[in-house]
């Protein structure tokens, strides 16, 4: 499978497959210089034009510590982890990451290879990218985090992560590309001043002008409405800078 970044022709980024051609997450760009994201769609059907998000983050999948010791020597790769009361479905985490976030190892992350399915508070094994070159100790605790891109979804959630808007209707489980960067039509939910930053809306797959949002000034900025005003309810022309 490709990996990296790869230049994308018009018709790969108007396609879907039932089967995974790229790795997810990979970066394409094409000819203007616009740049994309290959996705895997979560468990519904989503719309040409409307923003997805991540996997919404498990709290009860940070902090989590683990099972065993792991002596560090150059070759292991896997680690045992005891989850939070949340279950994790087989691959969940795959091409996500796991970061040590504190006590002994902290500040190290890792490439999640390899994860099964691990039930509510109960342990699984973990196989990563590279060998532990830090000893792993019961006192320290990894945060679980999803790939951006495998299992996007329609939210409404103004602080989960953006992964990028589809520009043709896509299948469930199905594959394919969504735009990061660049000028695309995105549905407005409340309506976009010209010239705001605009964040996830309060509207499913619709994006709204940051100083409508409560003033939510903290929340993450997915584009701007430097075009034309953003009209609320139509697709309105927003420049992505996701990536």
């Amino acid at each position: 499978m490709f990996s990296g970044a790869k230049q994308l022709f018009s018709g790969e980024y108007y396609t879907q497959s039932s089967v995974q051609e790229e790795t997810i997450g990979a970066l394409g760009t094409d000819k203007y210089g616009d740049l994309y994201r290959y996705i895997k769609v979560g468990g519904s059907n989503i719309s040409a034009g409307k923003l997805q998000l991540a996997p919404a983050p498990k709290t009860n999948h940070h902090n989590c510590a683990a099972f065993a010791a792991v002596t560090a020597n150059g070759k292991i790769k896997e680690v045992q982890i005891t989850l939070g009361a949340t279950a994790a479905v087989v691959s969940e985490y795959v091409d996500g990451q796991l970061i040590v976030n504190d006590n002994g190892a902290e500040g190290v992350s890792f490439r999640i290879t390899k994860q099964p399915a691990i039930g509510s508070a109960s342990t699984g094994t973990i196989t990563v990218d590279r060998p532990f070159l830090e000893n792993i100790a019961v006192t320290d605790e990894f945060t679980f985090v999803h790939n951006t891109w495998r299992g996007v979804v329609e939210g409404t959630t103004v602080t989960q992560r953006a992964a990028g808007v589809p520009l043709i209707d896509m299948t469930a489980s199905y594959f394919g590309w969504v735009k990061t960067r660049g000028v695309t039509a995105v549905l407005i939910g409340s309506a976009a001043t010209l010239g705001a930053d605009v964040i996830v809306g309060g509207t499913a797959g619709a994006v709204t002008d940051r100083t409508d949002a409560l003033g939510a000034s903290a929340e993450p900025v997915v584009g701007v409405a430097d075009i034309s005003l953003g009209v609320a309810t139509e697709y309105s022309p927003i420049r992505l800078k996701i990536d």
